[in-house]
């Protein structure tokens, strides 16, 4: 007799209680070498930076902002992306890897939100599984993604405060498969599936 699993009752209590999960910096340059954006490119909840730094090199301006400074140098507003965004009013582009779990379906709450703010892309890090769910079938059918881009090597994102204490080794195993999914402003379908590689030579 096989005994099932109970389900979890919320978010699990070893969790970053607000979800600071780091992406390695493969996984964000892997975005912008496939897909072109035209125009500054927002993070909503940036961490380290990791996402605007790739995309500052590869040749974006960038906006930055976070619920908390975690020492992004070129941080520029503390401050709740669903409260207030005006630091990203008019903004070209909005890319990041959005907290999961510390509000309910706040994943998607990013997204949604994303979209009403950015006037050309979107793009979101996320799990694979987020995309085959009955919860979202709406957010999908009204807003069709260009582009879900599969991450062939599954990205280990430790918790940023245990980065400085693990260093490399923080980024090593992950257990996740995740996918880039591209939204472009007025897109109406269908969605282009691809797998993408990570460079042989890219580092954490």
């Amino acid at each position: 007799m096989t005994r099932r699993r109970k389900r979890s009752a919320g978010p699990r209590k070893d969790r970053h209680p607000f979800d600071w999960y780091v992406e390695p910096r493969w996984a964000a340059e892997l975005v912008f070498r496939h897909v072109a954006f035209l125009g500054k490119v927002g993070d909503p909840c940036c961490g380290l930076g990791t996402i605007p730094s790739a995309a500052r090199a590869y040749g974006y301006d960038t906006v930055a902002a976070d619920l908390h400074d975690r020492g992004y140098e070129h941080l520029d507003a503390v401050a709740d992306f669903l409260t207030d965004a005006s630091t990203f009013e008019g903004i070209d582009n909005l890319v990041f890897n959005s907290p999961y779990s510390y509000r309910p379906r706040i994943a998607e709450a990013f997204v949604r939100r994303a979209l009403e703010l950015a006037r050309h892309k979107v793009a979101a890090l996320v799990p694979i599984k987020w995309l085959c769910t009955q919860v979202r079938f709406d957010l999908f059918a009204k807003f069709p993604p260009k582009e879900v881009l599969v991450l062939s090597t599954r990205p280990s994102m430790p918790p940023g405060n245990k980065i400085a204490e693990l260093g490399d080794r923080a980024f090593k195993g992950g257990t996740i498969d995740y996918c880039w999914v591209i939204w472009e402003i007025g897109y109406t379908g269908p969605t282009d599936t691809r797998w993408i590689k990570r460079e042989a030579s890219a580092g954490a």
